[in-house]
């Protein structure tokens, strides 16, 4: 039996990148934004999945597609900044779209309400019951596990695409993700769509 390609799984950059990562990440957001219409969840942020009372796959489509243009905005800007004047757009787009594909699958942790009922409870003060309660805490372990992946591998796309190595690369990729996570905040918010 053939082992896990550990570093792949981390790393696939150095063999997808480009054009090629750019049409996989592509596939990925439809298959999230299509999860997150169907389980009613929100794309609220660069790095952000909240589920809701109801979505649709228009306004996830919304949310990924304007999450995308600002991540890729503010790491291709943070990488110019940082020096890496040869990077292409196209590079830090399709990598960093492709390392937001572990979120695809995070709306079905909401089948059947299970995560948005007792969340709201817990927003409103009030204590699911233990089932509920048991039902979160061990659906939000893949919710972690998928969310420290997905960053993982935004942290390697950053430096593949842009090319950067030591603290200039840690430094800018904290300030792109930080800043990105701001502005999508202040635009996508379940509120107003």
């Amino acid at each position: 039996m053939k082992s896990i390609n550990w570093k792949f799984i981390f790393n696939p950059f150095n063999r997808i990148a480009g054009a090629e990562a750019l049409l996989l990440g592509l596939v990925f957001l439809i298959v999230g934004a299509t999860l997150a219409g169907i389980t009613n969840a929100r794309f609220d942020g660069a790095i952000d999945l909240h589920f809701v009372e109801d979505s649709n796959f228009l306004t996830a489509l919304i949310d990924q597609v304007i999450n995308a243009v600002i991540i890729t905005a503010c790491f291709y800007l943070t990488a110019w900044l940082s020096g890496a004047k040869k990077t292409r757009i196209i590079d830090i787009a399709g990598t960093m779209l492709l390392a937001k594909a572990p979120y695809a699958l995070l709306p079905l942790l909401n089948l059947g309400g299970v995560m948005y009922g007792p969340g709201m409870a817990l927003a409103a003060g009030d204590q699911p019951d233990a089932t509920e309660m048991g039902i979160m805490i061990l659906l939000s372990i893949p919710l972690i596990a998928f969310t420290v992946w997905s960053i993982a591998l935004m942290v390697n796309a950053y430096k593949v695409s842009a090319n950067l190595r030591g603290k200039r690369m840690v430094i800018g990729f904290i300030i792109a993700l930080l800043v990105a996570e701001i502005i999508t905040k202040i635009i996508v918010q379940p509120e107003y769509f």
